[in-house]
C-alpha cells in the first residue's frame, strides 16, 4: 500500500462519524476494502466521509438523525457513493455580504473568523476579571 493510499485511509478514518459516542470497529477490515480502491476513489472515500459525518451530527431542532452506518460496511456496499457530493459548507460568521473565506475542517468558520471570535472571546474574559 502506497504511502498516499495508508494517508488517505486514515483521514477516512478520522472523518468517519462514531455510532453515537460508541467507538469505531473495524477499521483492518475497511483498511482491506479501500485497498481494492482506486486513488481517485480512495480520495472520493474520504470526502463522503466528511460529508457523512456532518450529515449524522445531532440536529439543533431534535429532530431524527439515523445511526450511521459500520464504516465496513458503508465501504462493502458501495455507500460511500451516495455522499461524495455534500452541502457547500459556507462561513456561519454573520456579515452582511456573507464570508466566501473556506471553511476549516471539523468547524462552521473560517480561519479569520474564528481567530476573531477567540479574541473576542479572550478579551471579555479579561473584562470580566476585572
Amino acid at each position: 500500500m502506497s504511502q498516499q493510499a495508508a494517508s488517505l485511509f486514515e483521514q477516512f478514518w478520522s472523518h468517519y462519524p462514531a455510532r453515537h459516542g460508541r467507538p469505531k470497529v473495524g477499521k483492518q477490515p475497511c483498511l482491506l476494502l479501500f485497498r481494492e480502491l482506486d486513488e481517485a476513489a480512495q480520495a472520493a472515500c474520504v470526502q463522503a466521509a466528511k460529508h457523512y459525518r456532518l450529515a449524522s451530527r445531532p440536529r439543533p431542532d431534535g429532530g431524527f438523525v439515523p445511526e450511521p452506518r459500520y464504516p465496513e460496511r458503508f465501504l462493502k456496499k458501495g455507500w460511500w457513493e451516495a455522499w461524495t457530493e455534500g452541502p457547500v459548507l459556507q462561513c456561519d460568521f454573520r456579515v452582511t455580504p456573507a464570508c466566501t473565506n473556506p471553511v476549516e475542517d471539523g468547524t462552521s468558520t473560517c480561519e479569520p473568523h474564528r481567530l476573531y471570535r477567540a479574541k473576542l472571546a479572550a478579551l471579555r474574559a479579561e473584562e470580566g476579571k476585572r
